[in-house]
């Protein structure tokens, strides 16, 4: 009788698991927004907070990241961050797949430390677009 009672409660358990986990993906999804998007509100003439530029194939922007984020949140407690992914652009669709998929896992490098920093999902937006430049960048803005 007492291993039908854990089992009756471990089964609960994991349907509000579930449950909660369904209904945070669902609210997370419906205010998304598309990366392309995200990217579009800025020119050439916003500043960023900070570019991380993946010249080659070590880049140690950790602790600059840290200063910067940290140095903002002090001065802005509630600041949201808009992370985007510049990838070097080409005329060649093959090629631009390639600088896309570099752009992608710099940015996810990115945004791996960002979460590793705690900075919370719901204080983060990201954006990808392409530029003609030299090698992938992440630019990190201040969210308005």
């Amino acid at each position: 009788m007492n291993t039908h009672k854990y089992s009756c409660s471990l089964i609960l358990a994991v349907v509000f698991l579930v449950i909660n986990c369904f209904a945070s993906v669902s609210s997370a999804a419906s205010v998304a927004t598309p990366a392309r998007q995200v990217a579009a509100k800025y020119t050439k003439d916003d500043m960023p907070l900070m570019v991380i530029r993946f010249a080659h194939s070590n880049v140690m922007y950790e602790k600059s990241l840290y200063d910067t984020i940290a140095r903002a949140l002090k001065i802005r407690p509630d600041a949201r961050f808009d992370i985007i992914s510049i990838a070097r652009q080409s005329s060649d669709s093959d090629i631009q797949r390639q600088y896309d998929q570099i752009a992608a896992r710099n940015s996810d490098k990115v945004m791996t430390t960002l979460h590793e920093m705690a900075v919370p999902d719901d204080r983060l937006a990201f954006g990808k677009t392409t530029e003609n430049i030299k090698s992938s960048e992440v630019r990190i803005y201040i969210h308005d």
